[in-house]
């Protein structure tokens, strides 16, 4: 199913989760000018490697984000809130964004062929995406994401909240990337970057504390531990739509997202521990839905249900009940759509990481769940 989005010549509401695209740089000029984007509610501007709306997607913007404007140059015409225009803009990090999609378009330095230095990271998501965050913090608001062992360009360090990857290494040091912020625990810096890297001028979320443990029963919270299967144990579970697929997982909203087909009915389980955020038919395409809030920022996405079991705040464990399969709102038949968002604006995050299949789905095969649940 697709959520909302448009595509046009700027190519809004596209989003790059895997590895980042190397690109030409834009210029930094002397001055910097900070614009609004003006895409509207739940959409998103593309930051792309030329300034055509046809080039590669670095990464994107959402809507009212104030972003740093460093050069202009002519490319393809665009189609915005305020007409047609063919100004780009430079933004730090490289790239470029349509100025039809900005709340202004102001003249500039004309874009040239050199770059501030940028420098090679790779993501280490043990598995799962890497998230890019507002802030320097886990607690900040998830922007983008780049795929486990995927590429991007980190300008300069800041320091934050501590973060623990999946190996117990921690830091409270952060990578400000033109996506947003990167925890360096879950980062792995080019041999040459790891010395020269600067320290930021400015910049970054101060430093808080953890957040408090709400209480998940015995369940642990956050939970960074692998999921299983929303299916009682011993099901024969079929494999429809995968990640990053052409019929519908092919935008922001699915990406990361997994198609299981079983029939009408059939109990719908908790694939980890954690705390119900949403219960309820949003009206935004998935129908009945459930979010478990899993910490992090981290939400389980079950859509399309025929039935939910489960109210806002209930604390459930892995294999506890939540509903039943179906195919309420933009689906073609009873199905489950499964999916790791971000809580605060359900954004794809990650394939669900899980005991019986890791993230790999393959359309057309079958995995046989090991959840606890009956």
């Amino acid at each position: 199913m697709l959520k909302k989005f448009a595509i046009g010549a700027a190519g809004l509401a596209t989003f790059v989760g895997g590895a980042a695209l190397v690109v030409p740089q834009a210029e930094a000029a002397a001055e910097t000018v900070p614009a609004t984007v003006t895409v509207g509610e739940g959409y998103h501007l593309n930051v792309r490697s030329e300034a055509n709306g046809d080039a590669a997607v670095r990464s994107m913007f959402p809507d009212q984000s104030v972003i740093e404007l460093h050069c202009r140059t002519e490319g393809s015409s665009a189609e915005g809130p305020r007409g047609s225009s063919s100004n780009w803009y430079g933004v730090r990090g490289g790239g470029f964004v349509a100025g039809a999609w900005l709340d202004q378009e102001p003249e500039m330095t004309a874009c040239g062929d050199s770059a501030a230095p940028m420098f090679g990271v790779t993501a280490t998501g043990f598995g799962g995406s890497v998230n890019v965050r507002e802030g320097a913090s886990a607690d900040s608001r998830a922007l983008a994401s780049v795929a486990d062992g995927g590429r991007t360009e980190a300008e300069c360090w800041v320091q934050g909240t501590s973060h623990t990857n999946d190996a117990g290494r921690t830091s409270d040091w952060w990578l400000r990337t033109a996506e947003g912020f990167m925890s360096e625990a879950f980062a792995e810096l080019d041999a040459t970057a790891s010395s020269t890297l600067p320290i930021c001028g400015e910049g970054g979320a101060p430093e808080q504390p953890a957040p408090e443990d709400p209480g998940a029963g015995e369940g642990e919270y956050p939970f960074h531990g692998q999921f299983h299967l929303p299916f009682a144990n011993g099901t024969e579970v079929p494999v429809t739509q995968g990640p990053y697929g052409s019929f519908s997982h092919n935008n922001a909203n699915n990406f990361h997202a997994v198609d299981l087909a079983l029939p009408l009915g059939t109990p719908l389980l908790a694939t980890g521990p954690g705390i119900i955020k949403v219960a309820s038919d949003r009206g935004d395409g998935y129908g009945n839905t459930v979010y478990i809030d899993h910490g992090d920022n981290r939400c389980t996405q079950l859509a399309h249900m025929n039935s939910i079991g489960v109210s806002v705040g209930d604390r459930v464990q892995t294999g506890q009940y939540v509903g039943e399969l179906g195919t309420t709102g933009q689906s073609t038949g009873p199905h489950l759509h499964w999916n790791i968002v971000a809580c605060d604006g359900y954004v794809s995050l990650e394939t669900p990481n899980t005991v019986e299949a890791g993230t790999n789905y393959v359309e057309g095969t079958s995995i046989v769940s090991q959840n606890p649940g009956a």
